[in-house]
Parts: structure tokens; C-alpha cells; sequence
């Protein structure tokens, strides 16, 4: 998956690397950019060698090297990294229950899940997947129950910060 969001004189770094998704994780390595506002049912994973930086829905900033979001959490990356890695954890697996409890431990506040949510997030991992397998959006959006590929890019942006791209 190719993402080139977000990028600008004052944030050079936007989004490209390339994504491996298996059942219950969709790893992602390369650059990440600055997103919009968003909250995604997956445990949310990452790494860099240099500082990220995420606000929450207050807009408290959390930055460091390594940051753990917990699953539907209201959050935007405010501070990006040009190599960096991360890891979406399905919340019900082992790695994504251990991961969720150490983001709560960091002071990460819990924002209530729903099965509306989940479905969301099924529908858009099932349309990731058939985009990576070299489908075009619509054929994408249809194949994962979405309408149209509008209906795609808006439920992504709300689960990512950023529209789909091939």
C-alpha cells in the first residue's frame, strides 16, 4: 500500500512503504506522515528511530520512539518518521490484549467499542487486502461491502486520517 499524504514544506515526510496483512495484524514499514483525526479498532504499534509525536482528543501530545495506541482511541500523528514501523494488532488476539493493557498503563483512556466499529474495521481490512491484491477502489469497495469507493475513502479517513491510495 502507497500513501503519499500529508506532505508539505513544513512536513516533508508523508506516507510510502509497503504493508503485510495477515489474519488479525497489517504491519506497515516506511515513512509516515502527519494524519487527520481518526480512531481505528486495531491496537496501533509503532516504532522509529527518531521521535513521533500523536495527540489524543484533548490534544495532549505524546512523543517518544516507540508509541502504543490503544483500539478506539481518538488520536492524529502530529509528527511523522521517515523510517519507521507499525504494527495494527486485532484487540481480541494475545499481542493486541498485552499491547492495549501496556497503553493503558502509559494513561491512555479508554474510549468504548462498539460491534458497529468492529464490522467497520473487518470491512476495511477485507478492502485493504483486495487493494494489495491489485484490485482498483470500486472494485475494492464492493468486494468489502462498502457502496462506492467514495463510501471507502470516507470510512477511511475516519479510521486512518487519510484517504485510501494504491
Amino acid at each position: 500500500m502507497d500513501h503519499d499524504s500529508r506532505r508539505s514544506a513544513t512536513n516533508p515526510i508523508g506516507w510510502e512503504g509497503s504493508a503485510l496483512i495477515r489474519p488479525g495484524v497489517l504491519a506497515f514499514t516506511g515513512s509516515i506522515g502527519q494524519t487527520e483525526r481518526h480512531s481505528h479498532h486495531a491496537v496501533q504499534v509503532m516504532t522509529a528511530p527518531t521521535r513521533l509525536s500523536v495527540a489524543d482528543h484533548t490534544g495532549n501530545q505524546r512523543c517518544g520512539s516507540r508509541i502504543i495506541l490503544p483500539s478506539n482511541v481518538s488520536h492524529r500523528i502530529t509528527a511523522g518518521a521517515p523510517k519507521r514501523v507499525a504494527a495494527f494488532l486485532e484487540p481480541d488476539s494475545d499481542a493486541g490484549r498485552a499491547a492495549e493493557q501496556r497503553a493503558h498503563a502509559l494513561g491512555w483512556v479508554d474510549e468504548s467499542a462498539s460491534l458497529r466499529r468492529y464490522i467497520l474495521w473487518l470491512r476495511l481490512s477485507r478492502a485493504i487486502a483486495h487493494t494489495a491484491a491489485g484490485h482498483n477502489l470500486t472494485e475494492s469497495a464492493h468486494a468489502a461491502g462498502f457502496s462506492d469507493s467514495a463510501h471507502l475513502t470516507r470510512t477511511c479517513r475516519a479510521a486512518f486520517g487519510m484517504p485510501p491510495r494504491r
